[in-house]
């Protein structure tokens, strides 16, 4: 496995150094002037981006379910013609040497040719052979502390060899696609958070209308059984006060009701409440 190369001491890896740290910036302005709806696009054409500049086969961007040990691609650049890996492939199980290293450890991968892989890795040895990987650089990416992502480059026409100078910053970049995912899956649950409180909400109104339809219905079934039976109590006598009761309800002045007791002093209470603006308030007694 190859932990240093002569590229870096090539005059012409300075300028390519200096047009990735560029590609880097520009993913990030993208990124952070994209809606969430758009970051999946923008991301896949991050890593078309990647690819070009490698000048490779597959660059993608892996998820990471280390509680189920599973790793699936979610998304893609691919050199045209080649068949896109699908998102259902756990691809912990056909690179195991790959997964303890990356997940388990937190290591990145640096293999210029199949020849570099260790000799007990026979069904990570099969995996590059059916898949057609001639080499592979792979970075794993950290999220709360441990590796929830993995940004790999495969090149399937020829071997290559990868400068460790871009490991760091192939770190950085996927870092940048990572944070953008998270910044999408939260703005998505708050925005099925509203939804659901907006459904609930509305329910709660509607309820509130009801119970508001049934209230009135009640206290027109009260009010009409209490006329009925204040009718039936009102004398003779007290017509010419409930005739004082009606002029008065309407003033709002305070009034002090006197008379001997069973008089009738709480009906004429009542009437009074119930004939003034205060009548479809309760009435404390």
């Amino acid at each position: 496995m190859m932990e240093s190369t002569e590229a870096d001491l090539r005059p012409e890896f300075n300028k390519e150094r200096i047009q990735f740290e560029t590609l880097i910036t520009d993913v990030s302005a993208r990124l952070i002037k994209a809606p969430t709806s758009e970051v999946d696009v923008e991301i896949e054409n991050s890593l078309t981006l990647v690819r070009n500049f490698f000048q490779v086969d597959r660059c993608a961007l892996c998820g990471v379910r280390a509680n189920s040990k599973f790793v699936w691609v979610t998304h893609g650049s691919y050199v045209e013609g080649l068949e896109p890996v699908s998102g259902d492939i756990n691809l912990s199980d056909l690179f195991p040497w790959s997964y303890e290293r990356l997940v388990i450890q937190g290591r990145h991968i640096n293999v210029s040719s199949i020849e570099e892989l260790p000799p007990d890795t026979e069904m990570e040895r099969k995996s590059w052979f059916a898949m057609g990987i001639k080499s592979a650089l792979t970075v794993p990416l950290f999220l709360a502390g441990r590796v929830s992502f993995i940004f790999l480059l495969n090149a399937l026409h020829k071997e290559r060899s990868w400068p460790t100078e871009y490991i760091p910053r192939l770190q950085l970049l996927g870092e940048i696609l990572v944070n953008s995912l998270e910044r999408r899956n939260i703005d998505r649950s708050l925005r099925e958070t509203k939804a659901q409180l907006k459904v609930h909400l509305q329910e709660i109104d509607h309820l509130k209308q009801k119970l508001e339809i049934e209230n009135a219905f009640l206290r027109n079934e009260v009010e009409a059984h209490r006329e009925k039976e204040e009718g039936r109590e009102i004398s003779e006598g007290m017509r010419p006060v409930m005739t004082q009761v009606r002029q008065v309800a309407s003033t709002g002045s305070t009034v002090l009701i006197q008379g001997e007791t069973g008089t009738g002093k709480e009906l004429v209470a009542g009437n009074i409440h119930r004939l003034s603006q205060r009548g479809k308030r309760v009435m404390i007694r």
